[in-house]
């Protein structure tokens, strides 16, 4: 009787075990090569602007290195204000993305929704070692890493060849006194007074692409500090001595040279608030240079594939430490996210100098890291924003349309003539100081 028991037994408990082992398994199961693999992970990537063939060859890499871990990649192409919005409704209603881009000036806005990295994945000093300064003063927040940026884009001056080689001019001007002297000769205007062709788009605000950007430069170069120590509110108003003691509002002198190139009284006269918007007149050859970034340069050639024209650097103010202005969008992973491990290790994957190079030569983008900045040095376009990340500045913004839009505004006042600059420069520090509390 007790061997035909342990036999019931044994033929009882064979179910039982072969649930629990192979078949059943719930954790972990052997992968044939006598390797536990843990259960599959998918991890959802929201972005934009990036086409999938850009990157899903690093993600195929990464998930073969990493073969428990599935990235699933979803671009929202290029319409930004919808995309924010329906990041946080998703996030809200626990469906949202484990990794999601921003715009780096999103990041103190949206800090609550982001996890850190973990010191493990990604330590402060290998970040300062590996990233430009600007994507280290953006991405690191309270001694934290927030955000991992693939590449990082600067303003640069667009020029039209053929315009400048009927106004005589070699080459494009590397200070602001030489451009200021290269608009004039670019300059045309017909008998009535009216501007026939522009040497410049610098003036206005609302049809210019990306005039606050080029104003936040401006004043930057010209030794403005954009916010106070604790970025906390606006500091780009203040008054500052020069060495010999004397005083003087850099903000606001960025300002007024911004603003003359709208009005009629200034020699340097060549934009006003009629004129096409900055990149229509620049492709329909109207207009010698503009400032933009390199995500333009498919919308110029696109726009006027028989154009002649060239990139060179953002002019700087003579014998001064050279200063860019930085606009790029981060990677961060969502707080509510199952698999932040999973996450930031796609992340810091695409961090590795190797993979950045790569993503950036199939994307056709300078990069973030500050030893591949001359990656592009046979390419006569990408090598001058690639050049310029070294020496890129940002400022921090709570709200960056908004900001936008008030310093839209205080460019208009002052050349609409309903303030003063001086008056225009502290209402717009005002009104940003609301935004960031």
């Amino acid at each position: 009787m007790q061997i035909k028991t342990k036999k019931i037994l044994i033929i009882f408990l064979i179910p039982i075990l072969l649930a629990t082992v192979g078949f059943g398994c719930k954790r972990s199961c052997s992968s044939g090569t006598g390797k536990v693999v843990k259960n599959e992970v998918t991890v959802t990537y929201w972005s934009l602007f990036t086409e999938s063939a850009s990157i899903d060859p690093l993600i195929r890499v990464f998930e073969a290195q990493n073969p428990q871990i599935k990235i699933n990649y979803k671009n929202f192409g290029d319409d930004y204000v919808n995309y924010h919005r329906e990041v946080i409704d998703a996030l809200a209603a626990g469906r949202g993305p484990d990794i999601w881009s921003v715009h780096h000036t999103w990041l103190v806005r949206d800090k609550n929704l982001i996890a850190p990295c973990p010191e493990n994945v990604m330590n402060i000093n290998d970040f300062k070692a590996s990233f430009v300064d600007a994507a280290i003063d953006d991405n690191i927040i309270d001694g934290v890493i927030y955000g991992i940026p693939f590449s990082l884009d600067t303003l640069a001056l667009f020029y039209n060849q053929d315009l400048f080689n009927q106004a005589h001019i070699v080459s494009p001007p590397k200070d602001w006194e030489a451009f200021r002297e290269d608009v004039q000769s670019l300059t045309l205007q017909d008998e009535k007074g009216k501007i026939i062709q522009a040497g410049t788009a610098l003036g206005t605000g609302k049809n210019i692409n990306r005039a606050p950007d080029i104003v936040a430069l401006l004043m930057m170069q010209n030794g403005a500090q954009m916010t106070d120590a604790n970025k906390t509110s606006a500091a780009f108003n203040a008054g500052r001595q020069d060495q010999s003691g004397k005083s003087y509002v850099p903000g606001k002198e960025a300002l007024d040279f911004y603003t003359e190139f709208a009005s009629p009284k200034k020699a340097v006269y060549t934009w006003n608030p009629l004129s096409h918007y900055s990149i229509d007149a620049f492709t329909e050859g109207t207009l010698a240079t503009m400032f933009s970034y390199s995500f333009h340069l498919p919308t110029v050639k696109l726009k006027a594939p028989n154009l002649a024209f060239k990139v060179s650097s953002v002019p700087q103010i003579a014998d001064s430490r050279e200063v860019n202005f930085a606009n790029y969008w981060t990677n961060v992973v969502s707080a509510k996210t199952k698999y932040q491990n999973e996450a930031w290790a796609f992340l810091a994957f695409m961090a590795k100098k190797e993979n950045m190079q790569k993503f950036c030569e199939e994307a056709k983008r300078p990069p973030a890291r500050r030893d591949l900045f001359n990656i592009f040095d046979n390419d006569p376009e990408l090598a001058v924003f690639a050049h310029q990340i070294l020496t890129a500045k940002s400022w921090p913004r709570k709200d960056n349309d908004a900001a936008d839009n008030i310093f839209e505004d205080m460019i208009e006042d002052v050349i609409l003539g309903k303030k003063t600059s001086a008056e225009s420069l502290n209402f717009a520090a005002a009104q940003i100081n609301q935004t960031m509390k």
